[in-house]
């Protein structure tokens, strides 16, 4: 466990050294959208080549630069510029420099986006991934059960996942895995 305190909107990932703050929750948006602010490291891990079928993202730079590969397109951006995955359109972003970035991440609508990458964050807070952040598979797959077909991997068809998902969800959320992981300290607050 890292030395910073997290509070009830910052999530911090002791493997990857990252940040999350929730600016605009779920909630607060009545599910209209979701604002997230990230704090990425230099060599940070990208998400996988992944697209939302039912809601786009947009990135905004508040320091340093972002590179993002969005519908195939490669290309990088500085502060105060900004970009859009429309939905249904593949993108994965990551640090391509030796400083910090620090940008934000709008959903439209939330969905439960908020609830995944929490769980995803409060799982390494609490020890419970990988040296890269990630969870075992079994508990990956139990988190986007409940949110199936939120977001899916570009490189597999769509109904592999699906069966992957309620096949090793279903194990998973019998052998105890939540499909909503909150950390002891966030359960604090």
């Amino acid at each position: 466990m890292i030395n910073q305190k997290i509070n009830k909107n910052l999530w911090i990932s002791p493997s990857t050294k990252s940040r999350l703050r929730i600016l605009k929750s779920t909630s607060e948006t009545s599910g209209k959208s979701l604002l997230i602010e990230f704090e990425n490291q230099p060599e940070d891990i990208a998400p996988p080549y992944h697209y939302h079928p039912g809601r786009e993202e947009t990135f905004t730079v508040l320091e340093g630069r972002l590179a993002l590969k969005v519908d195939g397109k490669e290309f990088e951006l500085g502060v105060g510029e900004t970009a859009t995955a429309p939905r249904g359109i593949a993108h994965t972003f990551w640090n391509p420099t030796s400083k910090v970035v620090r940008f934000t991440s709008e959903h439209r609508p939330a969905q439960d986006f908020e609830g995944f990458i929490t769980s995803l964050y409060d799982l390494d807070y609490d020890g419970q991934s990988n040296s890269m952040g990630s969870p075992n598979i079994l508990q990956l797959m139990s988190l986007f059960k409940v949110r199936m077909g939120e977001q899916f991997l570009f490189a597999s068809p769509q109904f592999l996942q699906r069966f992957a998902t309620k096949v090793l969800g279903t194990i998973g959320m019998i052998l105890g895995k939540p499909s909503t992981y909150v950390s002891k300290e966030h359960k604090k607050k």
